[in-house]
């Protein structure tokens, strides 16, 4: 009820302010993965007392399922099962990095042009990356070298790092509620965010070109993580 209530909440502040040309584009243009055929945002439907969010527009589903395959199977998801909406937001993610944000940092070269997929997950041509094994608290022991997970913050700030454009723009940041615990790629700009929050798992769909995101929800929550399966993939040494 809490989520259904931020919606209708962000609804009535989306209509009241302009929305760049950026935020449109996102919503008409034929986006790879991000097919707007039969999907309302709640600024463009009628807004119930006590809605439902719609199901997840089949085509959407389908065009996403198999980038986050993994993430469905060790979960034993059903995607056809979740629901949600566009979120019609003019201002995030940011598409330009915001240089008076707390949280703006700048591009270095010698930091930011690295290939790392043991802490980043890359885009098909390699030249953007997310930071969410980094941002969760893994980190290299500069000493033998190895890669190591001991807990990490109450808050996670994910980094979109463009390599080519030398941009590093915050694109997510996650409180001590909610967890962000795997980044995919569909194509070298739509990237899919995938984890949990105190009530259930959410699927977030983004576009590194445009403002808004679809986001996505099943109820439920997690006992065991697919973050924790997967960092030890990765030959991550974990505490545990």
């Amino acid at each position: 009820m809490n989520r259904i209530i931020l919606f209708v909440f962000l609804s009535f502040l989306i209509s009241s302010l302009s929305c760049s040309n950026a935020n449109k584009d996102f919503v008409k243009l034929e986006v790879p993965g991000l097919l707007q055929e039969n999907e309302l945002s709640l600024k463009e439907k009628e807004v119930d007392p006590d809605p439902e969010l719609p199901l997840i527009d089949k085509k959407n589903a389908d065009k996403i399922k198999s980038a986050i395959s993994k993430w469905l199977k060790y979960y034993k998801l059903d995607i056809y099962a979740f629901r949600g909406v566009l979120v019609d937001v003019s201002s995030y993610p940011s598409v330009e990095p915001d240089t008076a944000s707390i949280h703006y940092r700048g591009y270095d070269e010698a930091i930011d042009n690295v290939y790392n997929p043991i802490l980043y997950d890359y885009s098909p041509n390699r030249q953007k990356y997310l930071n969410i094994r980094e941002t969760s608290g893994v980190f290299r022991n500069k000493e033998d070298g190895k890669y190591y997970y001991e807990g990490g913050d109450d808050c996670q700030e994910i980094y979109l790092t463009d390599r080519k454009d030398k941009t590093d723009n915050m694109v997510l940041w996650m409180g001590a509620s909610e967890f962000a615990e795997a980044a995919f790629w569909l194509d070298n700009d739509t990237y899919i965010i995938t984890g949990y929050n105190m009530q259930e798992y959410f699927i977030r769909v983004c576009n590194s070109k445009y403002n808004g995101y679809y986001t996505y929800y099943l109820d439920n929550r997690p006992d065991i993580t697919y973050f924790d399966y997967d960092i030890k993939q990765r030959g991550i040494i974990t505490t545990d």
